[in-house]
This record gives C-alpha cells, sequence and structure tokens, in this order.
C-alpha cells in the first residue's frame, strides 16, 4: 500500500487513464517527448522503449527523491534515450527549442488552479508552448473519483485539479489553437 504502490503496481497499465495517455501522445521511434512531474518515472520508461533509441525522453520533476528513485532505475534498465532533469517549481529545465512532439503532464502540482498560482500556471504554459513543435500535443491529465483509493494516495491526487476551462482559455491565448477535452484530461495541440 502507499503512494508507490499506487505509481508501480503493474495492474495500472490496465487502467483506462494509463491507456488515454497513450492514445493522446502517440508514441513513435524517433519522436522528442517530455515528462513533466515524472514522480518514479512510471510512464517515461515506458515511452522511452515507445520512441526507441533514435527518440528522446526528457524527464523532470521537482522532488530530490523522485530524481533519485528515477537515476536508480536509468542505472538498472539502461535506457540511453532518456535524460533525467532536476526542475523548478516556476522554470521548466527541459529544451525550449519547439522541437519536442509531445509534452506529459499527469497528475502535478506544476498545473494547480488556487488563486494565487495563475502566474505560475501561465509561465508553465508560455515555457511548455515554446518546447513544443508546431503541431505538437500537451496532454494534461489529473486523477479522477474512482482512480485510486483515498486512504493511500499521494496527496497531489487529493487536491483539486485545474479547472479546464480557465487552462484551455490561457493556452488558447499563448497559441494553443485546438483542444480537445474528455474527463479529466486536456490535450492541448499548438499551431
Amino acid at each position: 500500500n502507499g503512494p508507490r504502490a499506487l505509481t508501480d503496481d503493474p495492474a495500472r497499465d490496465e487502467r483506462p487513464k494509463v491507456k488515454e495517455v497513450y492514445e493522446v501522445l502517440r508514441p513513435a521511434p524517433g519522436q522528442r517527448i517530455a515528462d513533466i512531474g515524472a514522480g518514479s518515472g512510471y510512464f517515461s520508461f515506458k515511452l522511452a522503449s515507445m520512441v526507441g533509441p533514435s527518440g528522446r525522453v526528457f524527464v523532470t520533476d521537482t522532488g530530490h527523491c523522485q530524481i533519485g528513485q528515477m537515476l536508480k532505475a536509468l542505472q538498472s534498465k539502461k535506457a540511453s534515450n532518456v535524460e533525467i532533469l532536476w526542475t523548478a517549481p516556476t522554470h521548466l529545465s527541459i529544451p525550449l527549442d519547439g522541437d519536442l512532439d509531445s509534452i506529459l503532464v499527469f497528475d502535478s502540482t506544476i498545473m494547480t488552479h488556487g488563486s494565487h498560482d495563475i502566474f505560475r500556471n501561465v509561465v508553465m504554459l508560455v515555457q511548455l508552448g515554446r518546447a513544443l513543435r508546431s503541431g505538437g500535443v500537451l496532454s494534461i491529465h489529473e486523477w479522477g473519483e474512482g482512480d485510486f483509493d483515498p486512504d493511500t494516495a499521494p496527496v497531489t491526487c487529493r487536491r483539486d485539479p485545474p479547472r479546464p476551462s480557465l487552462l484551455v482559455e490561457w493556452a488558447r491565448a499563448l497559441g494553443f489553437g485546438r483542444n480537445e477535452r474528455v474527463g479529466d484530461r486536456i490535450a492541448l495541440f499548438r499551431d
């Protein structure tokens, strides 16, 4: 039990939200993908195998403990196409050269909806937009009711997700022309 059980459980692959991530990102050989707030790297290493040796996965988190876990996993998995980067809460450490095919933000405190977080969220959207190529996708997924056991889930799962309409409004103003909203997921496509 506990937060690690939620993130490392092999049965997690069968959960609808996990399948949804791959449907939205459509990882393919040679792609460059960023996993923002990656935690233990659950999606990161799966994405790395999908993009293959000619692709690249940039993995970030603000937690030193999570970065340590991912570095250990990287050594054991020998994934040469994964780059692990510590990131500050207000500045992403991913390449901002407009060359990423997709960006995953899965249940990350990087996008919260408190009024004190509005500036930080806009700054994050600007940086995420600069990182994506034209036509690239920013996929934001949040845990919803029934996705976790509230007694053992990480604290981030228990908070309110960002207001989708507000994120979409900001994103449009920042060059994300098309969006798809399904439940607790928002996919924003760069113009």
